[in-house]
């Protein structure tokens, strides 16, 4: 009797763990197809299926991510942060779930808790840029243009090629009044990305305060050619002879 009982009991476990097999399988494909979805930027048939994985198993946290991402693009920020939540409670050492976190809360201009969870992220994970990046605009947000700089720097050390996070630490040196600095920044950040109109235009501005206005010409000249708005907008600064603090997001 007992060895009839013991083969029972085991007949029952790997009929368990067959069962929990499958749906582990379902649940990672179904989530594929979201994601398929999703960069396709069709986010609410993301959505569609990112629930159903997580109907299926919802203690998946890269579904929930996934799902938190999705509600981001949506606009559904509420969601997006109870997921992300949710996603960080089975999974709290993810340095990009804080960071996505982060990103909805600076959304919702909540900049208490984006900071707070953006440094959460980049303690995590020291070399991630986007993490520094983001803090960086977190603390520009919140005025704290000192803090913006030191993150800034920090997320230049790790990527030296982006022209976003030499723009935003441009700026943040120009509120901190240090110009000189602003301008290298800022020439990098053209350099970078030379076609990019928004960049010129503000980086002409730039060299008014300088006192470079054949520098700002060339820029003007550039954005004759190429970006015809900006270019009035440049011409209207020369003529003027001033300059308007860049603004930032």
């Amino acid at each position: 009797m007992r060895s009839f009982i013991l083969s029972a009991c085991s007949a029952i476990l790997i009929s368990s763990l067959a069962i929990a097999q499958k749906t582990q399988e379902q649940t990672i494909d179904i989530n594929r197809k979201g994601v398929l979805e999703y960069e396709k930027q069709n986010y609410e048939a993301a959505v569609a299926h990112f629930e159903r994985a997580i109907a299926l198993k919802s203690d998946m946290p890269i579904t929930l991510y996934n799902l938190g991402s999705a509600y981001f693009h949506l606009k559904r920020f509420d969601l997006a942060v109870a997921a992300l939540e949710k996603a960080i409670r089975f999974r709290p050492g993810s340095a990009p779930y804080f960071n996505q976190l982060g990103v909805v809360y600076l959304e919702t201009g909540e900049i208490s808790k984006a900071i707070g969870a953006l440094n959460e992220a980049s303690r995590l994970d020291p070399g991630n840029s986007r993490a520094l990046y983001n803090l960086g605009c977190a603390y520009m947000r919140s005025k704290d243009f000192g803090k913006a700089i030191r993150r800034f720097e920090e997320a230049k050390r790790a990527d030296l090629n982006d022209p976003e996070i030499r723009l935003n630490l441009a700026v943040s040196l120009q509120q901190e009044k240090r110009i000189y600095e602003a301008v290298y920044e800022m020439e990098t950040a053209v350099a970078l990305r030379p076609g990019d109109g928004e960049l010129r235009f503000l980086y002409g501005k730039l060299l008014l305060q300088t006192k470079d206005r054949a520098g700002a010409l060339a820029q003007y000249a550039w954005l004759k050619n190429s970006d015809p708005d900006r270019a009035e907008l440049l011409f209207a600064e020369l003529n003027r002879g001033r300059v308007v603090a860049a603004s930032y997001k």
